[in-house]
């Protein structure tokens, strides 16, 4: 994950520099409202237990975008983040636990497209808004001691910037890559959920489950195919 994440900035940095020794670079005049949408997998980087619980299979997000003088933007969006329960709880305890989580979001977004070549920008913007989340598949034996009533929702404000690179491929259609990082303010607590109840070790000389650290938000990194469609007047 840390070499996408440097070949990505790499590249976007090269191409600021290339556009500055040229000059400026004039694009087209991008329609005043655009449809933008993202699809990823996410990368969970925030507390150990965290990882060592969930990861991610699926990101996507869809939104609305109206634009501003100078190719500023603001628009109003919907975002929605998959996860399954490490395979260590699916295979290796018992009860097994096939559990998920999922993640339905709204959110705000504050952007700019800058043209570095006259057919591709860059799009560097910032999501604010509310996610609630579920957890399914926690289906425990009600004979189990691990049974219990788990909390299996919750909700959280999160800020995710972004930064994207697009190629037009026609006068109101771009598609390119994107990158974002998500900050949740939600901390995950695997007593919630009763994870807590199977500890557990790589190895036999490493921390168990329940002595990891848990310091931080939800968050993730977020690599993966933008889309971008103006809407063109007639």
């Amino acid at each position: 994950m840390r070499k996408y994440v440097f070949y990505l900035v790499l590249c976007l940095c090269a191409n600021s520099v290339f556009g500055q020794d040229e000059g400026p670079t004039k694009g087209p005049d991008l329609p005043k409202v655009a449809m933008r949408a993202n699809l990823g997998i996410p990368k969970i980087v925030s507390s150990q237990k965290y990882r060592n619980s969930f990861s991610g299979v699926f990101s996507g997000e869809f939104g609305l975008s109206y634009k501003l003088a100078g190719n500023y933007f603001f628009g109003l969006g919907y975002n929605y983040n998959y996860f399954k329960a490490q395979r260590y709880f699916r295979e290796n305890v018992n009860p097994r636990i096939n559990a998920s989580m999922q993640m339905h979001g709204g959110f705000l977004k504050l952007g700019h497209d800058h043209f570095f070549k006259p057919n591709a920008f860059t799009t560097v913007s910032l999501n604010m808004g509310y996610q609630s989340g579920k957890y399914y598949g926690l289906q425990y034996p009600s004979t189990d001691s691990v049974r219990a009533p788990y909390a299996t929702q919750f909700g959280n404000v999160f800020i995710e910037p972004m930064v994207g690179v697009y190629f037009i491929v026609d006068p109101n259609f771009a598609f390119g890559a994107h990158l974002s990082y998500s900050y949740n303010t939600q901390v995950f607590s695997a007593e919630d959920i009763g994870f807590n109840k199977f500890g557990f070790g790589s190895t036999p000389s490493e921390k168990g489950y329940n002595a990891l650290g848990n310091k931080w938000g939800m968050s993730m990194f977020t690599l993966g195919f933008g889309f971008y469609y103006g809407f063109q007047r007639k």
